[in-house]
């Protein structure tokens, strides 16, 4: 797969409006107002060098066009060009919180995206500070 690809990238964005479209369709169906919805850039792993809490680094890193593993350094910078993406195109219409902007540490993730129990308390406090409300 070729990331560097703008045809790709722009293929990735128009999926993305066709799937904000979707969402706002259901919205509506069910008469529920945009400022009640929010979406999250799920964090992950890989700008972390080593995950040296674990056996064994489980990460799912990305590919090249040559098929061979990326390094985490490149997954991490594929990753945060393709969430760029999705942030900028929801942001278009709905509120995003960069939850991968969170100050999560290696020892926050088993893997790629799924967080340990620190992780979990890391995400768990930053989202309530922001989605908090008195009403």
């Amino acid at each position: 797969f070729d990331w560097a690809s703008e045809e790709n990238q722009d293929l990735y964005a128009r999926f993305t409006a066709r799937s904000v479209d979707a969402v706002d369709a259901l919205l509506a169906r069910h008469r529920i107002a945009r400022d009640r919805v929010v979406f999250v850039v799920e964090p992950n792993a890989f700008i972390y060098p080593a995950m040296p809490h674990t056996r064994r680094d489980f990460r799912q890193l990305l590919h090249g066009l040559d098929g061979k593993r990326l390094d985490a350094a490149d997954s991490a910078a594929i990753t945060r060009r393709y969430d760029d993406i999705y942030a900028r195109i929801v942001g278009e219409r709905f509120t995003v919180i960069r939850a991968d902007k969170f100050p999560f540490e290696a020892a926050s993730f088993y893997d790629a995206v799924h967080m340990s129990p620190s992780g979990a308390q890391v995400m768990a406090e930053h989202l309530a500070c922001l989605l908090y409300t008195s009403d």
